[in-house]
């Protein structure tokens, strides 16, 4: 279903606080709410009805909403997109192989790349309200930034949106606290996409009891050959690793055989080559020109309104102007398989 509607005035976002009569308001304009957040996510949802009229007429009930995307201006006018009408193009990076037509579940994808809404405009000037879902997961995410009165423009909406699907899919493994995050690294763990999607968001349990050594002998034991070989197949389909390919093939021969001392000899000192043929800007870069052209990268990524830094704003606001709202994802049969194997980081 999709339809036009107008709320009667400019979208103000959330209140944050509490607040006396005749102060100014402060309002989160923009944020990523999950059930993970309680009180605030439940909050975000109230705005809902705000955009649901005509759906309600029709249908009754938001329990059939599977995804919706709501594209709103200043002026109060609003585009709304639920479900078929919603069609969405996921950019995945899988952990395995796949052919067209294969399905892909939750736990074959090893990051997301992006999310885009097929055929449908989203003016760099206008407010966004997506409701996604992932498995049994859900979160709202707004941003009202450009409909305030500073100049703001709308980040790339794909992958903003891919980010917030990515945090649903891994929200286990962004939930660590980051005390806990510094202690696995301490003890030379890190979430490799191999782990992550059940292993690795155990790690912090069995650490909590002092178990880790626990931890670590299952995944000898657990972790198969298969697995190894999947990952030199991904490694093999990937252009930038093509000039590594051979170091990394007998990396995992001898891992196979048990030599695990030479297999670490052959792959570890290929991480800082894959990241200078990735990150190096064309020539051989140094310790300092990799660490300026990641930080180049990294800056470049999407502003994703962080679940734990909403974006906030202070403003008089009137007493009938809108909340805050809505939207929903998950069409599985339109994954579009694209990369195969990325260097990722999800911390």
């Amino acid at each position: 279903m999709r339809y036009k509607v107008n709320i009667g005035g400019t979208p103000a976002g959330l209140v944050a606080r509490a607040t006396p009569k005749g102060a100014d308001l402060q309002r989160i304009v923009a944020a990523l709410y999950t059930s993970y957040d309680g009180n605030m996510y439940f909050k975000a949802l109230a705005g809902l009805d705000v955009y649901l009229g005509p759906f309600y007429k029709q249908h009754g009930f938001s329990s059939l909403i599977d995804r919706c995307l709501v594209v709103v201006d200043k002026n109060g006018d609003a585009n709304v997109y639920i479900n078929r009408d919603l069609p969405l193009m996921v950019k995945i990076i899988p952990r395995r192989q796949f052919k067209v037509g294969d399905p892909v579940g939750l736990a074959e994808i090893a990051g997301v790349a992006e999310m885009r809404c097929e055929g449908i405009d989203i003016p760099r000037t206008s407010g966004v309200v997506l409701f996604l879902s992932a498995g049994w997961r859900r979160g709202i995410f707004f941003d009202y930034r450009p409909l305030q009165d500073e100049p703001f423009e709308l980040p790339d909406p794909s992958r903003t949106f891919g980010q917030i699907y990515e945090y649903l899919v891994f929200e286990d493994l962004f939930a660590i606290p980051v005390d806990v995050r510094a202690q696995l690294n301490d003890a030379g763990w890190f979430p490799f996409v191999a782990l992550i999607g059940g292993t690795f968001e155990e790690l912090p349990s069995f650490l909590e009891i002092g178990a880790l050594r626990a931890w670590e002998e299952k995944q000898i034991e657990e972790f198969p050959d298969l697995t190894v070989r999947e990952m030199l197949e991904r490694w093999s389909a990937n252009q930038h690793l093509a000039a590594h390919i051979s170091v990394l093939e007998a990396g995992v021969e001898r891992f196979l055989a048990g030599d695990y001392v030479s297999a670490v000899n052959n792959v570890w000192p290929r991480v800082e080559g894959i990241l200078r043929t990735l990150y190096g800007a064309g020539g051989r870069a140094g310790q300092n020109k990799l660490t300026s052209n990641l930080r180049d990268m990294l800056a470049g990524k999407p502003d994703l309104p962080s679940m734990r830094r909403p974006h906030l704003s202070t403003a008089d606001v009137a007493a009938n102007a809108a909340s805050v709202v809505f939207c929903a994802l998950s069409d599985w049969s339109k994954i579009d398989v694209v990369d195969r194997a990325s260097i990722r980081t999800l911390w």
